[in-house]
């Protein structure tokens, strides 16, 4: 685990920051405030182990790597797939190809390749 993960007052903090710059992001109209508002979102999760949080934030700021790099630390295969399979211009193959060896690993050990 990363450093103060542990401690409720530094992941409530993180948290709470997270969600007022994902509304922050909702609200405005300039696209560019809208994806770095969402990349610091990311951030704000991925400081505090929420590798859900942190892929649904960067997959919001175009963040299509760390997205995917992240839905997989959280277990979320089928949304790092769909993400790369989305995106696959945007992702360096290599970064693609670890993600995708990963969660073929996963779908065959639950019985269903894809």
């Amino acid at each position: 685990p990363r450093r103060g993960v542990s401690d409720p007052a530094r992941v409530q903090a993180y948290t709470e920051a997270a969600t007022a710059f994902q509304r922050s992001a909702a609200a405005s109209t300039i696209q560019n405030e809208v994806l770095a508002y969402n990349r610091i979102a990311g951030d704000c999760y991925a400081e505090i182990g929420d590798h859900a949080g942190a892929g649904a934030a960067y997959r919001a700021a175009r963040e299509f790597a760390r997205s995917a790099q992240h839905y997989r630390k959280a277990g979320l295969f089928d949304n790092a797939v769909d993400v790369i399979r989305s995106h696959s211009n945007a992702i360096p193959e290599a970064d693609a190809e670890s993600i995708m060896t990963v969660a073929k690993l996963y779908y065959f050990n639950r019985g269903s390749v894809r």
